[in-house]
């Protein structure tokens, strides 16, 4: 099969709203039976840490445990600089390791030097690419480019 031939669709698509952070979540199917989730987050300053984060624990046990995942957005968490919550901090990087997520860059990704936006994702490094890119649409953050590279699944079936 060469790499063209391969495609995606989209399968499913939830928004969940609690303690005014939001989550969408959506499940591709590709042509070589691949499942990939997208979860995109954004985190109200009023909603804690540990709230906000048993929301996307709950999101990643209901996907299937062996499919590439990747968690991206508005954490409100930096974690380039020391500042006054390195609590956030510290949590938000427990997390994502307990359930074996990397961070898939680290470089600022507001107009002040901070790194609030994040995405997390269990594929290889050669499976994906990402970066920031500025956005004129907003005065504040920058925007997050990512790619995931959809490859032939190995499969007995």
């Amino acid at each position: 099969m060469r790499m063209y031939d391969i495609y995606m669709h989209l399968d499913s698509f939830n928004t969940i709203t609690s303690d005014g952070s939001k989550y969408l979540v959506a499940t591709f199917n590709t042509n070589t039976r691949k499942i990939i989730y997208v979860v995109c987050v954004y985190r109200v300053h009023s909603c804690s840490i540990f709230t906000f984060l048993k929301n996307i624990q709950t999101i990643i046990q209901q996907s299937h445990k062996h499919c590439p995942i990747t968690i991206m957005g508005d954490f409100n968490v930096d974690i380039l600089k020391d500042n006054n919550q390195p609590k956030n901090k510290q949590e938000l990087l427990y997390c994502m390791d307990t359930f074996q997520l990397k961070s898939q860059f680290n470089e600022n990704t507001t107009k002040f030097g901070s790194q609030l936006n994040h995405t997390w994702a269990n594929v290889c490094e050669n499976e994906c690419k990402s970066s920031v890119i500025e956005a004129y649409w907003s005065n504040f953050h920058k925007s997050i480019l990512y790619c995931i590279q959809i490859t032939k699944h190995n499969s007995n079936v």
